[in-house]
């Protein structure tokens, strides 16, 4: 063992504590003060990477809280982009359509209406199916 050992209330901290620090007003703070300060921190925030389940991101083994930050924004930037690519898609718009003869009633007498290309994929299996 090197030295002697000193308890931790024996260890005079010194630093400007952040504001939303319970130590923040204090002058004098010993290490197991700072100790408990940081674990409460923890537990009121409820950082629990362990209890996180993965579904579409990879992690490291033994991952930090910063790895599951960068692989939420890594997946997040990846579904912004897929959505842009999307929105720009000039593939499926309803107004490129002529579906008229599709109009009217369907075999109960309710209304056909067409808002969206799956009502009109849907109404032509319908109809297909008739």
């Amino acid at each position: 063992m090197c030295g002697e050992i000193v308890q931790a209330p024996c260890v005079e901290v010194e630093y400007d504590f952040p504001a939303w620090s319970g130590l923040a007003d204090e002058t004098c703070t010993g290490l197991d003060d700072v100790v408990s300060d940081i674990y409460d921190e923890i537990a009121a925030q409820g950082i629990r990477v362990e209890d996180l389940t993965l579904d579409c991101i990879t992690l490291p083994s033994n991952p930090t809280a910063t790895d599951w930050a960068q692989a939420i924004n890594d997946e997040v930037c990846s579904i912004d982009d897929r959505v842009t690519v999307l929105e720009a898609c000039e593939c499926l718009k309803l107004e490129d359509f002529d579906y008229d003869c599709l109009l009217g009633t369907d075999p109960c007498g309710e209304v056909i209406t067409i808002n969206s290309v799956k009502d009109l994929i849907q109404v032509l299996i319908d109809k297909t199916c008739e």
